[in-house]
């Protein structure tokens, strides 16, 4: 999903975009119940462990109704089905 957000910030104007990121970081940090004891350090070091820390806490959020609301806003986005659509016939990338 994070791939496709940032496909969906190069392809998609400002305001259609579903801002997914930007959605789960501001859950994240204002319901932080599932990472604040496995993630420590300055708020930075927070972000960047809740955003690429291996050991995933962001799947306790997906069933928030704002990132479920976002995460609706990017399924629903053109250019984002397209490259899923791609990506399952094995036709994502130009083969030479």
């Amino acid at each position: 999903m994070s791939a496709l957000a940032d496909i969906e910030t190069q392809l998609v104007g400002a305001r259609k975009r579903s801002n997914l990121r930007d959605v789960v970081e501001r859950v994240m940090v204002s319901k932080p119940g599932y990472w604040e004891k496995y993630y420590h350090g300055d708020a930075e070091q927070q972000r960047v462990l809740c955003t690429y820390s291996y050991s995933d806490r962001v799947r306790y959020y997906w069933a928030d109704a704002e990132i479920g609301a976002a995460a609706q806003t990017l399924s629903a986005c053109p250019c984002c089905r397209n490259h899923r659509r791609r990506a399952r016939s094995g036709r994502s990338r130009r083969q030479y």
